[in-house]
Parts: structure tokens; sequence; C-alpha cells
């Protein structure tokens, strides 16, 4: 019972990245455990690190301060209690540990997103979107699948086929041959507000050819047939979440 207390004690709803994580962001959070301002903190973080299972208050504390790896911990105890009402607060932790870099944090986050992203404030989300954004414009693949995603559907963000474009072009171009048959389809498919293009689909299939999988490679010499010929894709792709 005096645990389940504190844990109430604990979670007090943030709507909004915390002033101290937001002071951190340019250097990319705690790097460094001197980095802390307290010495308590700096005590709790050499805990941490050696292995120690910090109480909920505790871990809270780094994780406001900044410290990416006690957000990600402490998302997952949010998780853990069962408690629906606490995921939205699970979901702003796993931001913040995204966005400094904890990319096992990326699954994590892209799933409660899904399910209470059309619920979080206009702050709160901007936060979520903007440690996915961050992440994915460093090449993360998981998370700019999930941005196109986002940006086709329109649930969660504003639907724009040009930007979930962007987004497939950024996995594409590290390498993922999935992305890149997508976007490929995607150029030689004209959309409302996009007519189709036929030299961006085959720079698209291009870098699909390089895959190491062979289906990917075959369909792309096939979507390329199909793109000389002038006839339109006759492959298609379910939409999957990285």
């Amino acid at each position: 019972m005096h645990r389940f207390i504190v844990l109430i004690l604990a979670l007090t709803v943030v709507s909004a990245m915390p002033d101290a994580v937001a002071a951190q962001s340019d250097r990319g959070g705690i790097r460094r455990t001197t980095d802390l301002p307290t010495a308590e903190l700096r005590q709790l973080r050499r805990r941490m690190n050696a292995g120690a299972e910090l109480s909920v208050a505790g871990l809270r504390a780094l994780a406001d301060a900044g410290d990416s790896l006690a957000a990600f911990r402490f998302g997952k105890r949010l998780e853990e209690r069962g408690d629906v009402t606490l995921l939205p607060d699970a979901l702003h932790y796993y931001a913040i540990a995204t966005f400094h870099g904890r990319d096992f944090a990326i699954p994590r986050l892209i799933r409660l997103l899904d399910i209470y992203g059309p619920d979080l404030s206009k702050g709160r989300l901007a936060n979520v979107l903007n440690a996915l954004e961050s992440r994915a414009r460093r090449g993360n693949i998981k998370a700019a699948f999930a941005l196109h995603r986002l940006q086709t559907e329109g649930k969660v963000m504003p639907a724009d086929p040009q930007a979930a474009r962007d987004w497939l072009q950024i996995a594409a171009d590290q390498g993922d041959g999935d992305a890149a048959l997508r976007l490929g389809i995607a150029w030689m498919t004209p959309t409302e507000g996009l007519p189709a293009d036929p030299v961006r689909a085959r720079a698209a299939l291009e870098l699909a050819l390089g895959d190491d999988d062979l289906a990917a490679r075959v369909t792309a010499e096939n979507l390329l047939r199909q793109l000389d010929a002038g006839t339109a894709p006759k492959s298609t792709m379910t939409e999957v979440t990285q």
C-alpha cells in the first residue's frame, strides 16, 4: 500500500515538457552525471547506472531533469501499473527518451501515440511529434515510417501527401528497400494535388534495386519496366508500421 501511495503522489500530470528537460534539449539531454544540477540527482543517477532499482519519485526526478534513460524506465514503470489513465504520461516520458536519442523507446512511443494521440493536448502532442521527427531526420527508419503513416492517415497529424513521401524518402535513403518501393509506387500514382513524377519514381526504385532482399529487387525491376512502358503500377503494398 505504501508503494501505491508513493506512486500516486509522484504522478502529477505533466501538460508540457518540464522546464528542466527543455533546458537540456539543445545539448541532447543529460550526457554525464556531472550535468545534473544537484548532488541528490547525481547520486540517483549513479545508483541507477549501477543497476539499483530507484523509487518512483527518484526515477521521475531524474527523468524530469533530462536523463533519457530514466525517462524511458519511468515510462515503462507507468505502463506496468496497468492503469490506462497513466498511459498518456508514459507516452510523454517515452517522448523525452526518444528526443534525447534513446531509439529503443520509439516502438513504445508509436504504439501509445496511435491510441492516445488524438486526445492529447496540443502542447503535449507537439512534444511527442517533435521527438519522433527529430529522430526521423537523423535517419531512424521506424520514426520515418511512423510519420509517413501518420501523415497519410491524417488522424494524429494533418494529412499531407508530400510530407508523407518526404518521410518515406528518409527511410529509403537509409537503405530500406520497402520504403523505396512504396515511394516508387507513390510517385508512379497520381493523387489529389500530386501528379505522377516518373523521375522521382525511377530514383526511388533504383534505390530498391540495391536492397539485400531478392523479392524487393525483383519488385523494383518489374515496376521499372512498368514505368518505362508508361503503365500504372500493378504492385500494391499494404501500409505497415516498422
